[in-house]
């Protein structure tokens, strides 16, 4: 469930705003009609990054990487060589 208010009216219910948000409610804070701030709940089942997370994710790159494609060496013409002046 969302809770919009007016910011204005918060100063005196700050810690009931925020209870209600810990319970799982998102609060949505108005200034001049406006969102202005969002309090929102903790994120559930969030997993914590360590090393090795992204093994068999991301591959090795292939040795010829680094090699232009034969389907793209008429379009490389003449960028390797120099100005000439």
């Amino acid at each position: 469930m969302t809770y919009v208010i007016r910011f204005e009216d918060t100063h005196h219910d700050i810690q009931s705003l925020l209870e209600q948000a810990a319970k799982g409610y998102e609060i949505i804070l108005l200034r001049n009609s406006a969102p202005f701030v969002r309090i929102m709940p903790p994120a559930q089942n969030t997993k914590r990054v360590h090393f090795g997370m992204a093994k068999n994710i991301i591959g090795v790159l292939p040795q010829d990487f680094d090699q232009t494609p034969d389907e793209f060496k008429e379009y490389c013409v003449g960028l390797s060589q120099k100005p000439k002046k």
